[in-house]
């Protein structure tokens, strides 16, 4: 640091502050600092995935809203992986998108989008906006989306080897709603790493699924 930046501030633009307060922000607005690192592919990703927001409106329970919406948000990302060659900045992509579906949050199937986004990404970016979710007409599952928890049952299992494992646990929504359970599974043969992972209807078919794998 060079003796004249050292702890120098830089000016609040008041006008653009104070705007802010007054005027919604829209899909494709971006804060002044994020002009410049902010990669081209994120405003068309976030307009399809709110645009496209209203499929999710035909599941009829937690785990079909969950599957939706991680395959909503995963054609965009898949997307970005195969068109761009840097700057894909994934967590500063889901942040940008719950925002703008926090802003669009009355348009059809944004507030399924909004609990979908609270179960299957980062919590703490999503679950002080919930209240802003519009009541009427929402079903009463909706709201127990985030709540999933491990009910404490796990199977563990291994091959012949002893190096490849696999944990399966179980998971339900409250009062025993949609139980599913998840396979962790984890290779150690060399450096213990995570070979696989995803959910399952039950132990048979994630065992299954390992064995396969």
């Amino acid at each position: 640091m060079s003796p004249v930046s050292r702890g120098r501030k830089p000016k609040k633009n008041k006008a653009r502050k104070n705007q802010s307060k007054t005027s919604p922000r829209r899909i494709t607005d971006v804060p002044l600092d994020r002009v410049h690192d902010r990669p081209e592919w994120f405003e068309d990703s976030v307009r399809t995935v709110i645009d496209q927001a209203d499929v999710l409106l035909s599941a009829s329970g937690p785990r079909e809203l969950e599957q939706a919406t991680a395959e909503l948000l995963g054609g965009q990302l898949h997307r970005a992986l195969m068109d761009e060659q840097a700057a894909l900045r994934f967590m500063a992509w889901f942040t940008e998108l719950v925002e703008a579906v926090v802003d669009h949050v009355n348009r059809p199937g944004v507030p399924h989008l909004l609990y979908g986004l609270a179960s299957i990404g980062p919590r703490r970016q999503t679950l002080h906006h919930l209240n802003r979710v519009p009541t009427p007409e929402q079903p009463d599952w909706l709201r127990l989306m985030p709540d999933v928890r491990a009910t404490g049952r796990v199977v563990k299992t291994r091959d012949v080897y002893g190096s490849r494992l696999a944990f399966i646990a179980e998971y339900a929504y409250p009062g025993g709603v949609d139980p599913h359970v998840f396979l962790f599974d984890i290779d150690a043969s060399f450096l213990t790493e995570l070979a696989h992972a995803g959910v399952y209807d039950d132990e048979t078919s994630a065992a299954a699924a390992w064995r396969t794998a």
